[in-house]
């Protein structure tokens, strides 16, 4: 497994073509994601430790409507939900290295028409890219014909070091307007205001976890106290008659 290293002596990140992996951060010389050191373990991996999660994130049903034409997506979850892009989804294929220099790193790969079930061609790239103490994943992603597309990154955090232990003392915040609302089978059901929401997200809207954490929480940041500025789509369906592209960006400071 070759790994692709940016950084800048103080943050530094290493990447591998295999579902465009982030297999590695480093912070002032701590590791604070956790990773793989061999294909193997990755190709066995069924939580997608630091991969690209598409053609979508998340969950939805096996019947899916556009244009008024109906697509059945594979039931890789439980035999009930459609889980991040399916049985095969972008994690676990092979990309290319379009781009790469000492701050940043670029994959592609397109996913043909059909694949996982999902209509039209998609050409994805997807950039890493260290700058300062922040690092910046941006995705573009275009299409051919209406289609969904979700892109994220699945990476799992210790900002203390890997192996130091929980991250029940870490604080997170995140600036976010809405909550996603799930029905009873964990699918995106709609939105609402943070405001209106829960308990337990409302909490977020300002540093806080620490001693008593929610049941489950996937932490994207950078340092002990952090705040995250982000963004993903639950369903985007493009229509277009020719072609449209759409971009995704999540910046992490450390």
């Amino acid at each position: 497994m070759e790994l692709i290293r940016i950084g800048n002596g103080v943050l530094a990140a290493a990447a591998c073509e295999y579902g465009a992996v982030l297999q590695n951060i480093e912070y002032n010389g701590v590791r604070v994601c956790v990773g793989f050191d061999t294909l193997a373990e990755y190709e066995r991996d069924e939580c997608c430790f630091g991969s690209v999660v598409g053609r979508t994130a998340n969950r939805t049903g096996e019947i899916n409507i556009i244009d008024g034409r109906e697509y059945r997506l594979p039931l890789n979850e439980n035999g009930i939900n459609h889980l991040h892009g399916g049985f095969c989804g972008f994690g676990k294929k092979h990309w290319s290295v379009s781009a790469r220099g000492g701050d940043s790193v670029s994959f592609t790969r397109v996913s043909p028409a059909g694949e996982e079930g999902y209509p039209g061609n998609l050409d994805v790239n997807v950039t890493y890219r260290v700058e300062g103490t922040a690092l910046i994943i941006n995705y573009r992603a275009t299409t051919d014909a209406p289609t969904w597309v979700s892109l994220t990154n699945h990476t799992y955090f210790n900002l203390a070091g890997v192996g130091t232990g929980d991250i029940y003392g870490h604080d997170v915040q995140i600036n976010a307007e809405s909550v996603s609302v799930y029905d009873k089978n964990n699918r995106v059901a709609g939105r609402m205001p943070v405001a209106g929401s829960c308990e337990t997200s409302s909490r977020f809207r300002v540093a806080n976890f620490s001693s008593n954490p929610p049941p489950a929480c996937q932490i994207i940041s950078t340092r002990s106290s952090v705040a995250i500025s982000s963004f993903t789509l639950p369903e985007l369906a493009f229509d277009a008659s020719t072609r449209a592209s759409v971009w995704f960006i999540r910046r992490c400071d450390f």
